[in-house]
């Protein structure tokens, strides 16, 4: 029973960072993941020379709702910017930590509408 324990979860494994896999690349080709260079010396907080001033399009606490926690953890998953949380697919915003399918549009229904006021 052991082994075949060990064989099912390597299995399951494999399957899981094959949809990670394909998750990740179909993000990256339609432009919803930005691949960015390792941060330089001089670059500012969190690793980018853009504005983190509380008034820049990465300051995902600027959403109404999203707080420094939740801010962490879209970024953890990827969203670093309001384009990318704005260009995400609801059932993918859903699936980061403390956010749910209803958390998720509202999340991008905010960022849609500060980018529309940055203009």
């Amino acid at each position: 029973i052991g082994q075949d324990r060990g064989r099912v979860h390597r299995a399951l494994d494999e399957e899981v960072a094959a949809r990670l896999y394909h998750r990740v690349a179909e993000a990256i080709a339609s432009g919803k993941l930005e691949l960015k260079p390792e941060p330089t010396a001089d670059a500012g907080p969190g690793g980018t020379t853009g504005e983190r001033d509380g008034k820049g399009s990465d300051d995902l606490s600027r959403i109404p709702g999203v707080g420094e926690k939740m801010s962490e953890a879209l970024r953890e998953s990827g969203y670093t910017n309001l384009q990318q949380i704005s260009g995400a697919e609801v059932s993918a915003l859903a699936e980061v930590k403390g956010v749910g399918p209803k958390k998720a549009e509202k999340i991008k229904a905010e960022a849609e509408k500060l980018l529309e006021e940055k203009g």
